[in-house]
């Protein structure tokens, strides 16, 4: 069974790098209002965001030739 929480004790390495990503996800609202928006925009929206390097990692370009991911793909993958 998975503990609930991890104790900063037992795994301090794992505890640490959990609540960092913790703090970085989308919340709750801002998810719901994300879901409302075109693809372009919503493409704009997570490149202010922690998500940008992912977007780039899907394009499969580096970060210097891409401004805007393909919207193409996000409409693919919907």
């Amino acid at each position: 069974m998975i503990p609930k929480r991890l104790r900063l004790g037992i795994y301090p390495y794992a505890f640490a790098r959990i609540s960092v990503m913790r703090t970085r996800l989308i919340d709750k609202d801002e998810y719901h209002k994300l879901l409302k928006l075109e693809p372009h925009s919503l493409v704009r929206y997570l490149e202010d965001t922690d998500y940008k390097q992912d977007l780039i990692a899907v394009s499969g370009k580096d970060a210097a030739q891409v401004s805007i991911p393909p919207v193409d793909m996000i409409e693919d993958a919907t």
